[in-house]
């Protein structure tokens, strides 16, 4: 047998390996409620990204919540695969593009800059932009998502640095492509819940009058998918925007 024949062959059960390892991962986790919670989260985003982030925003600027949201749905697709190092690399993606969409909504002129490529934000540089805005440096942190999502990329930014033995892939020794294991699971709907619960937050700090009222009432009843009791409490007291509980 060739070289070239030896390859191919083993491309060939290589590809069938993989492709059952996959399934075998999906049907293991299929069933889990982690995953139903984490669609009603991806609809909350998908709510604030029809009904507030892209109406009356460029082409250009509704480009990095659209691209926010394929995150998120990556992510989800390849945790239901049980691709866990991935899925958190695509999370970190999300809060880029997220936090990218919302500070260039504010600048046109930068965001035409960029797109010359002629000017680059670093994530450090945007977070500190919304800790100083002035609809959000006025309020507690805690009602803010901002400390949420700046933790949350300090910890995926070891999963797309390769930093986090925890993070790894092929802890057992061997190459491993998925895998079902529960404690996988719960720690990346954590990282999922945080992330997106951060981004909600900033965006509804950011357009609070937008909420005035009954406005946006399907939006909310979404919205309780992502906050928590106290969260809800919080956005009503300093926010003034009621969201029911998810039900």
């Amino acid at each position: 047998m060739t070289v070239a024949a030896e390859v191919a062959e083993n491309y060939a059960r290589f590809s069938t390996r993989w492709a059952v390892e996959l399934e075998t991962s999906k049907n293991g986790l299929a069933n889990s409620g982690r995953l139903m919670a984490s669609y009603a989260r991806m609809a909350a985003y998908n709510g604030l990204k029809e009904s507030v982030l892209t109406p009356g925003c460029s082409d250009e600027c509704s480009a990095f919540f659209l691209e926010a949201q394929n995150d998120l749905l990556t992510s989800h697709v390849l945790a239901s695969l049980g691709v866990w190092r991935a899925s958190l690399q695509s999370l970190r993606s999300f809060l880029e593009n997220s936090l990218s969409g919302l500070y260039f909504k504010d600048h046109p002129i930068e965001l035409r800059l960029w797109q010359a490529g002629q000017t680059k934000l670093a994530f450090s540089e945007l977070s500190s932009y919304f800790k100083k805005h002035p609809d959000v440096g006025s309020l507690q942190q805690s009602v803010t998502g901002v400390p949420i999502i700046v933790a949350e990329y300090a910890t995926l930014s070891k999963a797309v640095h390769g930093s986090a033995v925890n993070m790894r892939m092929t802890g057992d020794g061997s190459v491993r492509i998925s895998s079902s294991e529960t404690a996988r699971l719960n720690a990346w709907a954590t990282r999922q819940t945080n992330v997106v619960r951060g981004v909600v937050l900033l965006t509804l700090c950011l357009n609070k009058n937008q909420f005035t009222g009954t406005r946006l009432l399907p939006v909310r009843s979404v919205l309780g998918a992502v906050l928590t009791n106290t969260g809800r409490t919080q956005t009503r007291t300093a926010l003034s925007i009621s969201i029911p509980a998810y039900s």
